[in-house]
């Protein structure tokens, strides 16, 4: 805590910064640095000293008595201080004002100008300087978005840059330039230091390092645990990569750290797969056994299925087992079934593949040659499952080939038995979007055949500060109906990490997500003869991943090249590109996963709200003619 002599001492230094604000931005100021950026930052500096300068103010009258005899107090420097703040914030806010009204003052012809690039901003939101409080880890993003942002505005003036790092400066990276005066030739110094202090390949390699040793741990035998282990292993790895600090044959120490975290389960497996081995693993091999083995554990916590409902607010579960344990011949009250609606009730015993008379797994409704049915309306399913008249005859009839009675309701029912096989590779391709200020981001396109539109994430639109239009578009997705809509448009450009010399432009709207992980499962990194040699857009296509941008129908044409690789019938298909060879179609599952399974889709025509509505109003009528009793 600073004595009440500091706080004197800066209060006074304050009171001349403010008290001399006036003439040194308006009297001493050039012709050149007579902008609307350059009254906007000192602007904002003003503010900050005012803030300063108030709460020390506050401060210091919790310390001092009222009645002693103080110059500070007897003098009213507050007073005086708070009249040429309030003076030069009039000035300058008049003249941003002037230079605002300025840019969209008519031509002389009486017409407004076109809007050119620098009136298309003022509709926009301003940009937000990005803040550093001295973290390590946020360095690298802080010094790309302010060097693009600040440092590379030529026509800023050194002083203008100086007050705008110091405004994003907060905490240790305050410290570590406070105290420099507002002049043009310290913004070089400040920024020195900083570039100094975290700019440091030293502390940067020391931070990975700490990251790979701090890794987190897996419980036994946890898909979700040993995903996150994965994944912060890889982001470090590729860190080390960046700075030149990484060889696949002598990462000893990665593979260390990595190993320390598994759980005994998955450290014995890997004993197993290196016994007889007497070379050093690599990181690269720990890799492939790592997720070959987060396959197989989510293969098999997913196998007993999960039937979720809801019911007044509340969430819970029926799982397999205890459906088959709860629902035998001599014992079919179970509590959780009992707390579900006869619709969720209906659909558990679907999914589950019981009896809908009995709740048996044996067997179907057409092989029960029980005499016993509902008792409400003595059709084939349990009373449990009874819903009403009109439906419970409809679910009479919902059995497939089972039952071959059929009802005259206005619903329509589909079921549909479908194999699940391999995942699906949907062209997916590793760009680099690139700024027009040269700030590059790597990101996973998809390139969409079936796309009227482009689309980017709110991520990458974040870290590479891209300037955005405002708009109002509806994404109307499968099924004609509106998934979501996109608030704002940008441009950028897309090049190719095997061809810098290729590279199209794009026009894209922002979503915050285009769409989950794909593949939706996984598959293993298979050798396929017929794509032997050939440079992958994606060499990851078999890891679920995210998708940061999609490129519409339009650029396939743009983005093809002659070439062409087919294979046998179930594996993927390799079309020549500017980012390489793209596969589409179906890939390899992984071995001992693939099951068959029956989905039933039940689609029932509702009615809409005006026809809901009219109906409505039909039942509440008023009749057009009197009926009389049989006493009038």
């Amino acid at each position: 805590m600073p004595t009440v002599k500091e706080f004197f001492t800066s209060q006074g230094e304050l009171a001349k910064y403010i008290t001399n604000f006036l003439t040194n931005s308006i009297d001493k100021l050039g012709p050149e640095k007579r902008t609307l950026s350059h009254f906007e930052a000192r602007n904002a500096l003003l503010e900050k000293y005012w803030t300063k300068f108030f709460d020390q103010h506050d401060l210091l009258l919790l310390y001092l008595p009222e009645n002693k005899d103080i110059a500070y107090l007897q003098e009213g420097i507050f007073s005086k201080v708070e009249e040429d703040y309030l003076n030069a914030s009039a000035v300058i806010r008049e003249k941003i004002k002037e230079l605002s009204s300025a840019e969209r003052r008519p031509t002389p012809n009486g017409n407004v100008s076109p809007p050119s690039q620098s009136t298309l901003q003022l509709s926009l939101p301003k940009i937000q300087l990005p803040t550093f409080s001295g973290k390590q880890e946020d360095w690298e993003s802080y010094k790309h978005r302010f060097t693009a942002l600040v440092i590379s505005q030529s026509s800023m003036s050194p002083v203008t840059k100086l007050q705008h790092l110091l405004s994003t400066l907060q905490g240790d990276a305050e410290h570590r330039v406070r105290g420099l005066p507002i002049l043009d030739s310290n913004f070089n110094v400040a920024w020195d230091r900083l570039v100094r202090r975290y700019d440091n390949l030293n502390i940067r390699l020391s931070t990975h390092l700490e990251a790979l040793i701090n890794l987190p741990s897996v419980r036994n035998r946890n898909a979700r645990d040993l995903a996150s282990l994965i994944d912060k292993a890889e982001e470090s790895v590729q860190a080390l990569r960046d700075l030149k600090c990484y060889e696949e044959g002598k990462a000893h120490f990665i593979v260390h750290c990595v190993l320390q975290k598994l759980d005994i389960s998955t450290k014995e497996a890997w004993n197993v797969l290196r016994e007889g081995k007497d070379d050093f693993p690599t990181y690269k091999e720990l890799l492939t056994f790592l997720e070959r083995r987060l396959q197989t554990l989510e293969q098999t916590q997913s196998s007993s299925p999960q039937i979720e409902t809801r019911k007044s607010g509340k969430s819970g579960t029926v799982s397999a087992n205890t459906a088959s344990t709860s629902m035998n011949k001599t014992q079919r009250k179970c509590p959780q079934f009992e707390a579900l609606t006869v619709p969720e009730r209906y659909n558990c015993i679907t999914k589950l593949g019981l009896c809908r008379n009995c709740f048996a797994l044996s067997h179907r409704v057409a092989e029960r040659t029980s005499k016993f049915s509902c008792k409400q309306c003595h059709q084939k399913h349990h009373t449990k499952l009874h819903r009403g008249d009109a439906q419970s005859q409809s679910e009479g009839n919902v059995t497939g080939r089972d039952d071959s009675n059929t009802s005259e309701e206005n619903n329509t029912v589909a079921v549909h038995s479908t194999r699940i096989g391999g995942p699906i590779l949907l062209a997916p391709a590793e760009v680099e979007i690139k700024t027009d200020s040269g700030l590059t981001r790597r990101v996973r396109a998809l390139i969409d055949q079936a796309a009227e539109a482009s689309f980017v994430t709110e991520r990458v639109t974040n870290y590479l500060s891209l300037r955005r239009f405002r708009v109002s578009t509806d994404v109307t997705g499968v099924g004609a109906q509106t998934q979501t809509t996109a608030r704002s448009s940008l441009q950028f450009s897309v090049s190719s990490l095997v061809d810098n010399s290729s590279s199209i432009h794009v026009s894209a709207f922002v979503l915050s997500e285009i769409s989950d992980k794909l593949p939706g499962r996984r598959a293993p990194s298979s050798e396929y003869p017929h794509l032997a040699g050939l440079t992958l857009t994606d060499p990851r296509y078999g890891r679920p991943r995210k998708v940061d941008s999609l490129l519409r129908a339009d650029k396939f044409p743009e983005i093809l090249r002659p070439g062409l690789r087919s294979g046998p019938c179930g594996t993927p298909t390799a079309q020549q590109s500017i980012f390489g060879w793209l596969l589409t179609g179906p890939a390899d599952a992984v071995e001992g996963t693939a099951t068959t399974s029956v989905s039933a889709y039940h689609i029932r025509n509702e009615l809409s709200l005006s026809q809901a509505l009219q109906k409505f109003w039909e039942l509440e009528e008023i009749p057009a003619t009197k009926i009389f009793t049989p006493d009038e």
